[in-house]
């Protein structure tokens, strides 16, 4: 590799004691959000939106919602 680098992978899988893997499996979302054509015409986030809202709770602003999702 450039500059003498070099790299190792391991092949090796690990697993919990009940035999399911801890490796390549993600994070399961239980929240659905998708994003909306009016949604990106009006080149807002709406899925960051949406986790917002969700951390935020049912009290929290829509405006402060948008402020921070950058629109």
């Amino acid at each position: 590799m450039p500059g003498g680098l070099h790299t190792q992978i391991s092949g090796i899988g690990v697993f919990y004691p009940d035999k399911t893997p801890t490796q390549r499996v993600g994070i399961v979302a239980d929240i659905a959000a998708a994003p909306t054509l009016e949604g990106v015409r009006a080149g807002r986030d709406e899925v960051l939106e949406a986790a917002l809202r969700h951390l935020l709770g049912p009290e929290a602003d829509e405006g402060e919602i948008r402020r921070m999702a950058g629109r």
